[in-house]
């Protein structure tokens, strides 16, 4: 494992990715580097606990933050593991599967500049991610299909998307049938699979002129797809998720920040009691905007969620309103 030269460059600014994948062929790898909002993040697939041990004690203290993916890809129990071995360094538990989710969402939006309504999408797989992307896209209106090796999966997995859907939602997930049926049909193409080449070149006709294609398994699409896609100048796209990397960092930006340092919770002021942010009050309790620099008063809670109506206001519910203006707002 060669991380010395990482180790040499890495900045206490710096942060540390840790992945794991569902492809049981993958070795240790260091991914490409990523810079988002002036912080360089180095990135890392493992495989077995000595590649997250080694690495975690490398860089603890040497970093800011460690992202650790949580998702059970592997038998490795990530959250666990770095526990255990990091002692001083921040750790930010992430699911990097959503982070692929909210890539394939934007590149796929970007590219029908967000008019995706009607549009019709091929997914190949019935995964985590796929499944994901699938019910995404349904959600938007478009209309998707799933294919994949396994009838009876897809099936299973289909009728649970379409369960999830809104009641009023205009489109619905369909099994595709088969290559005969549906030429130049499909405005894009996406595939989340483990599994190389599964892409055939028999796809090409099912794919309108326009039409995207995206790679999200990678290395899905067969060189005779993407041979045949170019020569017709159809656009593909190999997934990649730099796209949505602000998605890592929402936990610690800073009006995510803000809210719990500031808007969210409970205060007692001169004898008032008032909550925030959310927060359920009891009965009599003030309801305010924000916790730290209210600018109005919500109304009163009533001790079972929700507001007392003005109308059933009493003169101390009355008195409470006004000092909280002159307390809380002035």
């Amino acid at each position: 494992m060669d991380i010395n030269r990482i180790k040499e460059e890495i900045d206490l600014n710096d942060f540390i990715q840790i992945n794991t994948t569902s492809r049981k062929s993958e070795e240790f790898k260091i991914l490409p580097q990523k810079v988002i909002g002036g912080k360089t993040i180095h990135c890392f697939l493992i495989t077995s606990e000595i590649h997250l041990k080694k690495i975690l004690e490398t860089f603890d203290g040497l970093v800011e933050k460690f992202f650790i993916d949580v998702e059970r890809k592997q038998e490795l129990n990530l959250a666990t593991l770095a526990k255990k071995y990091v002692k001083k360094t921040n750790i930010i538990y992430i699911k990097t599967n959503d982070l692929t989710v909210e890539s394939t969402d934007i590149l796929v939006s970007n590219y029908f500049k967000n008019e995706i309504f009607g549009k019709k999408i091929l997914i190949y797989g019935y995964g985590n991610i796929a499944s994901k992307v699938a019910l995404r896209l349904a959600e938007k209106g478009c209309n998707v299909y799933i294919t994949g090796r396994n009838i009876e999966r897809i099936e299973t997995i289909i009728e649970g998307l379409n369960c999830i859907l809104p009641k009023y939602n205009n489109t619905k997930i369909s099994r595709f049938q088969n290559l005969e049926i549906y030429e130049n049909t499909f405005d894009a193409l996406i595939s989340f699979v483990s599994v190389d080449n599964v892409i055939t070149s028999d796809y090409v006709k099912l794919l309108k002129n326009n039409s995207i294609s995206l790679d999200g398994g990678i290395n899905n699409f067969s060189d005779n797809f993407i041979s045949e896609c170019l020569k017709e100048n159809k656009y593909l796209l190999r997934l990649d998720v730099r796209v949505a990397s602000n998605y890592l960092f929402l936990s610690t930006h800073k009006d995510v920040k803000y809210f719990f340092n500031k808007v969210i919770g409970r205060k007692y002021l001169n004898g008032l009691s008032a909550v925030a942010g959310g927060v359920l009050g009891e009965e009599g309790e003030i309801v305010l905007n924000n916790i730290d620099n209210p600018t109005q008063v919500i109304g009163i809670a009533n001790g079972i969620g929700g507001l007392k109506d003005e109308a059933e206001f009493d003169q101390r519910d009355k008195q409470k309103v006004n000092e909280a203006q002159k307390w809380f707002i002035n």
